[in-house]
């Protein structure tokens, strides 16, 4: 009776497993033959882990920097930061639109780079073609600088800091998948990244363009532009900041992750009579300047086209336009003043502007933050 209870049971387990769940029977053994040993399978390989730190401190291949020896001296700022002593990565200017390192005495940043040497800066200063838009040109060559110096210097990662286009320029790079990973912040100064009306007349969407314009805008930086082809260079560098192109390189562009934003703004006034200080427009990180700077006469054309007094701007470029990431403020400087052009020994007579210490101020923020 037991024996027949079990084999029923066995069958209606047999019939109320799921097919395949069963193991299958023993393959039998005839009597008397013995089974050979069979080898434990061996446990799969283990591959050990790659650190993320590992991946994201890879070398880049070695570059040849030969070129940037008469470019812009390159062994000779890397002898003069030797003693730097201040901050947590070196800085690097990157010049605007018809820019230049330096001709003769007269260098784009003034005595910004010597002032910060001497507060224990590391500085290096780059140079890219003055006439050419980013996208196409400057940005692929600042990033060769950017990649040497970091080579050159021996430093993980750089600060960078563009003025005008040169800030358009430190944003392509840092955003190169190849030596963007050398970047630890980017910071602006008036950078038109949303465009400037100079640039959507010189791109025919605004009339007013006119060669008297184009003049003007030549002579702000000693650039000849009399000939038909130096109109046509200044003119296809200009439209290259149209509001429609920066709408376009904003899109192509984001901010890259883990990368530092910074921007500052300048501010001028046609007349000392003007009362305010663009209060709403240039809260930022630090206080506004309650003082005007009273714009140059090379820049009264630009100026007014720009919005003049009833919309804040250095002569070129909006402090609307200068947003980007966190917006640390204004000052009250034009377009020439913030890189100190023509005040170069000391401060604005009216605003008390210094581009020196302003730099100086810039530096500074960017220790305080970890950078």
């Amino acid at each position: 009776m037991l024996r027949r209870t079990c084999c029923v049971f066995a069958i209606y387990l047999a019939a109320c497993q799921p097919e395949g769940l069963l193991p299958a029977p023993p393959e039998l053994v005839p009597p008397g033959e013995v089974v050979p040993a069979q080898p434990l399978p061996l446990p799969p390989a283990v591959v050990p882990a790659v650190p993320v730190a590992a991946i994201a401190a890879t070398p880049m291949p070695l570059l040849d920097c030969q070129d940037l020896e008469a470019k812009i001296g390159l062994s000779a700022q890397v002898a003069a930061n030797a003693s730097a002593n201040k901050g947590r990565y070196p800085l690097v200017l990157s010049h605007g639109f018809a820019g230049f390192d330096k001709v003769g005495p007269l260098g784009y940043f003034g005595k910004a780079p010597a002032a910060l040497r001497a507060a224990g800066y590391a500085v290096y200063v780059t140079a890219v073609n003055p006439m050419a838009p980013t996208e196409t040109v400057r940005g692929a060559q600042l990033a060769h600088q950017i990649a040497c110096i970091a080579q050159q210097s021996g430093s993980t990662k750089l600060n960078l800091i563009g003025h005008s286009q040169g800030g358009l320029d430190v944003r392509w790079v840092a955003g190169n998948a190849g030596v963007g990973q050398r970047v630890a912040s980017v910071t602006t100064v008036s950078t038109p990244h949303r465009g400037v009306v100079v640039g959507d007349m010189a791109a025919g969407l605004i009339p007013g363009f006119t060669d008297p314009l184009l003049d003007a805008i030549g002579a702000l930086y000693g650039v000849t532009v009399g000939s038909a082809g130096g109109k046509a260079q200044v003119r296809q560098a200009a439209a290259a900041m149209s509001t429609g192109e920066a709408t376009a390189f904003n899109l192509a562009h984001p901010d890259a992750p883990g990368v530092g934003y910074f921007s500052w703004a300048g501010r001028s006034v046609s007349s000392l009579l003007v009362l305010g200080h663009a209060d709403d427009k240039c809260a930022g990180e630090v206080p506004n300047p309650q003082r005007n700077d009273l714009i140059r006469l090379e820049l009264a054309a630009t100026f007014g086209v720009s919005g003049g007094d009833f919309i804040p701007n250095d002569g070129l470029v909006t402090v609307a336009s200068a947003k980007w990431g966190a917006f640390m403020g204004c000052v009250p400087a034009d377009h020439l003043d913030e890189i100190g052009m023509f005040f170069a020994d000391g401060p604005d007579l009216i605003s008390k502007f210094d581009h020196a210490d302003f730099y100086r101020q810039v530096a500074q923020s960017l220790v305080d933050r970890g950078y």
